[in-house]
């Protein structure tokens, strides 16, 4: 995995976990300029993370303005964490089998 891609993906997880946990609360606009700051990366890597994250219904991007979180329905951010838990625990499972 290229350096860029691992930032990348690295942004992603990161912005989603934030709008999971309610750092970043729904109806909040953000810029990829401010995110990359906290993560001490580029704009770049932020600005695939926000394509991703927008794909998935996380955020809207309004060029020249920001990003604004879609805000997270109630019990959403908690059905998020049991599903990556059960597919965590999971792949756990198989490479110990493996």
């Amino acid at each position: 995995m290229s350096k860029l891609h691992s930032a990348a993906e690295q942004a992603y997880r990161e912005v989603k976990e934030r709008i999971l946990s309610g750092t970043l609360p729904g109806g909040e606009l953000i810029s990829e300029g401010e995110i990359a700051a906290e993560m001490g990366t580029s704009r770049t890597p932020v600005r695939e993370a926000f394509l991703r994250l927008e794909t998935e219904g996380w955020m809207r991007l309004y060029p020249k303005r920001g990003a604004l979180v879609v805000p997270v329905a109630d019990g959403e951010a908690e059905h998020v964490v049991a599903a990556r838990l059960l597919l965590e625990a999971d792949a756990v499972r198989v490479v110990v089998a493996g």
